[in-house]
C-alpha cells in the first residue's frame, strides 16, 4: 500500500530488530500487534525522528538491503533453538480515558440530627439532586456530604441565637451570603434573595460577593436594597 510500510520492513532501513521497533512503537503510544503489521506513513516518520542515530539502510522499505561479499561468503548462523513454545505476552493497549476519580463511600457512622441533617437534607443533597427529595433508607449520604454539613453547622449555629430557624439558614447559605452577618441582615429585614442583586449594566458583583470580599459594610447593603425597593 502507498504510503504504508510494515514493521519489519522499518526495522530493516533503521538497522535494529522488531522487537525494539515495537517497543519504540509503544513508547510513542502506537500499538502495533506484531512486525507484520501496517504502518501509516506519518508514523514511520515520526519513528525516523525519534531515531535519529539508527543505522538506516539505503535500501527503500519493502526491499531486501544489498548483501556485502562477506555475508555471500559467510557460513550461516544455526538455528535458534526455542526452549519453550509459550508466545510472550502481547502488550496491552494503553487506555484510551484517564482513570475514574475514588468511588464515594456511604456514611455509615451516627445518623445525623438537628442542623446538620436539616443541611444535608435541604442544601447538601439538593445540589446532588436539585429536586429537592429528601434522601431515603440506611444509606443515604455520602462521606464527604456529612463532613460538609457538619463544617456548615459550626459556621451556621451561631446565627440561631439572631432568631433565624433551620430554613433561613439555608435560604441564606444558597444565595451564598457570609455567617458573620447574617444575623444583623435579617435583624434588618433583608431577605436572603435580595442579597443576589447586581448591577448587569455596570458588570458589578452581586451584594452578597462585596460584603465577602469586605467591599462593602452590612450598613451600606442594607442602604442599598431600601434604596432598590424603592424603584422597583
Amino acid at each position: 500500500m502507498p504510503g504504508k510500510a510494515r514493521v519489519h520492513e522499518l526495522a530493516k532501513e533503521f538497522g535494529v530488530d522488531s522487537k525494539t521497533l515495537l517497543a519504540k512503537l509503544k513508547e510513542l503510544g502506537f500499538f502495533v500487534k506484531s512486525a507484520s503489521s501496517l504502518v501509516e506513513a506519518p508514523v514511520a516518520r515520526q519513528l525516523r525522528e525519534s531515531l535519529p542515530h539508527a543505522q538506516r539502510s539505503t535500501s527503500p522499505p519493502g526491499r531486501p538491503a544489498p548483501r556485502s561479499a562477506v555475508q555471500e561468503h559467510a557460513a550461516p548462523l544455526p538455528p535458534v533453538r526455542r526452549t519453550s513454545s509459550a508466545l510472550p505476552p502481547r502488550p496491552q493497549p494503553l487506555p484510551a480515558f484517564p482513570s475514574r476519580r475514588p468511588r464515594r463511600e456511604w456514611y455509615r457512622g451516627t445518623p445525623p440530627e438537628g442542623l446538620i441533617k436539616y443541611l444535608l437534607d435541604h442544601y447538601v443533597v439538593w445540589r446532588r439532586d436539585p429536586e429537592g427529595r429528601p434522601p431515603g433508607g440506611s444509606c443515604s449520604y455520602f462521606d464527604d456530604e456529612v463532613r460538609q454539613a457538619r463544617d456548615l453547622s459550626a459556621e451556621w449555629a451561631p446565627t440561631l441565637f439572631d432568631g433565624l430557624e433551620f430554613a433561613d439558614i439555608v435560604r441564606w447559605v444558597r444565595e451564598g451570603a457570609p455567617a458573620k452577618h447574617a444575623g444583623d441582615l435579617h435583624r434588618a429585614g433583608i431577605r436572603p434573595e435580595e442579597l443576589s442583586w447586581s448591577y448587569e449594566d455596570r458588570g458589578a458583583e452581586p451584594l452578597s460577593m462585596r460584603l465577602i470580599r469586605g467591599q462593602w459594610t452590612v450598613e451600606m447593603v442594607v442602604n442599598e436594597v431600601e434604596r432598590r425597593r424603592q424603584l422597583r
